[in-house]
């Protein structure tokens, strides 16, 4: 949506001097989120639900409901019901209170087939094309090459051709309504000057702080377990994820793959930059499920 379209929607909840849209940040499991989460964050201006969408509102997630992160992680009672009408009523209290109202979108939910939504997604962004009418909205989406989503959700989803088809129809909604990708990789080599973009592209505060350490903040769901991505406050790209030369071919050879990673700009072959060998995978995987194993039985103590 253009700056300029937004300024026609005029903010209902007549706010005085301070009337900011709501920021959506369109992120894809496996695509970044919780990292860029975590750096937002790190600004005292910013009220981020997290991971939310209709569909959490039905099937018991509750932590991922905007009624519980917005009295667990902030303190703001929310006194409505339906998920529209609690999003309105957290921003009227942000308008009031000189915060800058952000929410991590959910989109797997929207379009992968899934139990969240009974194996139908609905292929739009569902929380987005409810807002945008109602409020004023800015939208990006935070986006990561294809083969890398696929290869960190490989476990949930083997079939190759199914979850690119899905993933495809994801990108071609972003490029079809016109909505601002921001990729994954450039935020990681050039974290400053892609944050302050984010920032200006949404109309928020400026976001300096790089620390993104896991531990530093709570308020946020996600990729929340020991990983290589997990136990660095650094903000880098690690390298691609290992799987056999037969997984390659039939990933080189997806044309929905290609198709999607085409429309963002992104190289279309598995040996497009350095990947993990087949006994740094070994290693890396028994060191991680050992250290999960501590953390858990951590948690169970404490």
């Amino acid at each position: 949506m253009l700056k300029e379209e937004i300024l026609m929607i005029k903010n209902p909840l007549e706010s005085k001097g301070f009337n900011p849209p709501i920021s959506i940040i369109s992120c894809f499991a496996r695509s970044g989120g919780t990292m860029l989460n975590r750096w937002l964050l790190t600004s005292e201006d910013v009220i981020v639900l997290s991971e939310v969408n209709p569909a959490n509102e039905g099937y018991g997630k509750i932590q991922q409901t905007v009624k519980w992160q917005a009295k667990e992680w902030y303190g703001i009672e929310i006194n409505k019901e339906g998920y529209i009408d609690q999003i309105i009523d957290l921003y009227r209290w942000c308008t009031q209170h000189q915060k800058y109202l952000v929410i991590r979108e959910w989109p797997y939910i929207d379009f992968m087939p899934c139990g969240l939504n009974d194996q139908k997604p609905v292929g739009v962004c569902s929380t987005y094309e409810m807002l945008k009418s109602k409020v004023p909205v800015r939208i990006i989406a935070f986006v990561r090459d294809s083969i890398d989503v696929y290869l960190s959700l490989r476990d949930a989803h083997p079939d190759i051709s199914d979850f690119m088809l899905h993933y495809n129809n994801y990108i071609d909604y972003l490029c079809k309504n016109h909505i601002d990708c921001v990729k994954y990789e450039d935020f990681c080599r050039s974290p400053h000057e892609v944050g302050l973009s984010i920032c200006e592209k949404l109309l928020l505060p400026p976001v300096t702080n790089l620390n993104v350490k896991l531990e530093r903040n709570a308020r946020l769901t996600g990729d929340t377990l020991v990983s290589r991505g997990n136990v660095s406050s650094d903000i880098l790209i690690l390298n691609r994820k290992y799987i056999s030369r037969t997984l390659r071919n039939r990933l080189n050879k997806n044309i929905f793959m290609k198709r999607a990673n085409e429309a963002l700009a992104y190289p279309i072959t598995y040996e497009s930059r350095d990947y993990v060998s087949f006994f740094e995978n070994m290693i890396m995987s028994v060191k991680y499920l050992l250290l999960n194993i501590v953390k858990r039985i951590r948690n169970k103590v404490s």
